[in-house]
């Protein structure tokens, strides 16, 4: 998910990386230990998204304007 969103392979292996720290740190908001899955994508993709807000915005900003279009 992150490749695909940050279309870097090094960029996306320091927000994975980014993200299993962040996760670590929260475990103990983790309600439901079944839901680590989804729980922890969500997490991938905050980081990404907050990579992208400052690094690249305007690959941020195309990823809107795509969905608009169709």
């Amino acid at each position: 998910m992150a490749q695909t969103l940050v279309k870097d392979a090094s960029e996306a292996e320091d927000m994975v990386q980014e993200s299993f720290l962040r996760a670590f740190r929260n475990l103990d908001l983790l309600v439901d230990p079944g839901k680590f899955g989804p729980w922890y994508r969500r997490i991938v993709f905050g980081v990404c998204v907050d990579w992208l807000r400052t690094f690249r915005p305007d690959m941020y900003r195309s990823y809107g304007e795509e969905d608009s279009i169709n």
